[in-house]
């Protein structure tokens, strides 16, 4: 680098042409008939190519479990648990099915309250936005993306179904 900035040739130039084209003539006289040349090109093709497969392979192995739906590691659900669990207790309520998962950076948590009939009768729709609330402004912090669905339900079954678990 000069210090006006990088060189550039001019390509219009005619002693630069002319260099050019001593260069092309003596490379083509060195390598002229020589019976591998002709695969330089497919194998540099080749070793780019398996050079620029350690990236996707990489994004795929560190995002496994993302890409099949497994549960997220322990040191993100453990926080999902910890407030469920305190809500449930504040509520008094304690029977409850958890789904959790993460694509991408989006945590999902699937909550399902299971309540017997009398305690369905102490609760009406604001308290149960209200559990909702709390549970997000508990959670908010530990996950950016967080996507929260708490349903509630008498019958354990739909619970057990959503979970994958056998009814």
């Amino acid at each position: 680098m000069g210090p006006e900035g990088p060189w550039e040739p001019r390509f219009d130039d005619p002693i630069y042409l002319e260099k050019l084209d001593n260069f092309l003539n003596a490379f083509a006289r060195r390598y002229d008939g020589k019976p591998w040349l002709r695969y330089v090109d497919q194998v540099l093709v080749i070793l780019m190519a398996i050079g620029f497969l350690s990236i996707p392979y990489g994004i795929i192995r560190d995002n496994w479990s993302q890409i099949v739906g497994s549960t997220p590691p322990d040191d993100l659900t453990e926080p999902v648990h910890k407030a469920v669990d305190k809500l449930l207790t504040q509520h008094g309520l304690s029977e409850h099915r958890l789904r959790l998962g993460q694509l991408g950076r989006q945590a999902y948590v699937q909550l399902y309250v299971i309540f017997t009939p009398e305690e369905a009768r102490g609760i009406d729709s604001s308290e149960m936005d209200e559990f909702r609330q709390q549970l997000y402004d508990i959670l908010k912090n530990d996950y950016a993306n967080l996507v929260i669905d708490v349903i509630f339900t008498q019958d354990a079954v739909w619970a057990e179904r959503s979970v994958n678990s056998s009814p």
